[in-house]
C-alpha cells in the first residue's frame, strides 16, 4: 500500500507542476488550469499523500484535524471581530462558505503548513526533532516560512477578489503576519504532540516512530 500512496504523491506533485506552469505560462499559451479553489484541492491531496506516505495515517489524520480545526476557529472569529488579523472579509469565490469562512481555507491551512514543516525538517536536518528544543526549533521555522509564503501571497489573493482587507493600514498587516506566525506554531506543536499520543493509545506505534515522538 505504501508503494501506491508514494505513486499517488508523485502523480499529485505532477499536477502540481503543471498548474503552477500553466499559471506562468498563461499570458501567452492558455493551458487547461484548474483555477484557485482546484489547484487547493490538487495540494491538499498531495500534502495529504505525501504526510501519509512518511508519517503514517494516524499521525496525518491527526496533524491535518488540529490544523484544520485551529485554522478555521481562528479564521471565523477573526472575520467576525477583526481583532486577530486585522479588519477583513472573503468574497464568495472561494466557493461555499461555514460561517464566514469559505471551506476551502481551512484546507489551505494545511496545504501550507505540511509544506512549510517539511521545509523547516529540511533546514534543521540533523536536529533531534523529538526532544522539546528540536521540536520548538522546527515548529519555529515552519511558522516563519508558512508566514513568508503568505506575505508573498497574501496582496495578489486580495487583489483578485478572494478576500477584502477593510484597512489599508501597515499595522493590521503587520499583525496578520506574526498572528499567522503563532497559529501556525500552535496547530504544528499541537498537531506533534497529539498525533504520537494518539498512536501509542491506538496501538499502532511502530518502533520507526520510538525516536520521533516522547
Amino acid at each position: 500500500m505504501t508503494r501506491w500512496i508514494v505513486a499517488a504523491s508523485w502523480l499529485l506533485f505532477a499536477a502540481i507542476t503543471y498548474l503552477i506552469l500553466g499559471e506562468a505560462v498563461a499570458r501567452w499559451i492558455g493551458l487547461p488550469i484548474l483555477g484557485n479553489i482546484g489547484f487547493t484541492l490538487v495540494f491538499v491531496l498531495f500534502a495529504l499523500f505525501h504526510c501519509i506516505a512518511l508519517e503514517g495515517i494516524a499521525r496525518t489524520g491527526m496533524f491535518f484535524g488540529v490544523s484544520a480545526v485551529v485554522s478555521y476557529v481562528m479564521e471565523e472569529v477573526g472575520v467576525r471581530s477583526g481583532l486577530i488579523y486585522g479588519a477583513y472579509h472573503y468574497s464568495d469565490l472561494l466557493g461555499p462558505k461555514l460561517g464566514h469562512v469559505p471551506v476551502i481555507i481551512p484546507l489551505a491551512w494545511f496545504m501550507m503548513i505540511y509544506p512549510s514543516w517539511m521545509v523547516a525538517k529540511a533546514m534543521l536536518r540533523g536536529i533531534d526533532g523529538s526532544a522539546l528544543p528540536g521540536l520548538t526549533a522546527q515548529a519555529l521555522v515552519a511558522a516563519w516560512v508558512i508566514t513568508g509564503w503568505d506575505m508573498v501571497m497574501d496582496p495578489g489573493m486580495a487583489l483578485a477578489g478572494n478576500w477584502v482587507w477593510d484597512t489599508a493600514e501597515l499595522t493590521s498587516a503587520c499583525r496578520a503576519g506574526i498572528i499567522w506566525d503563532g497559529c501556525s506554531l500552535h496547530s504544528w506543536c499541537t498537531g506533534q504532540r497529539a498525533g504520537c499520543g494518539a498512536i501509542r493509545r491506538s496501538g499502532l506505534w511502530q518502533a520507526r516512530h520510538s525516536q520521533r515522538c516522547r
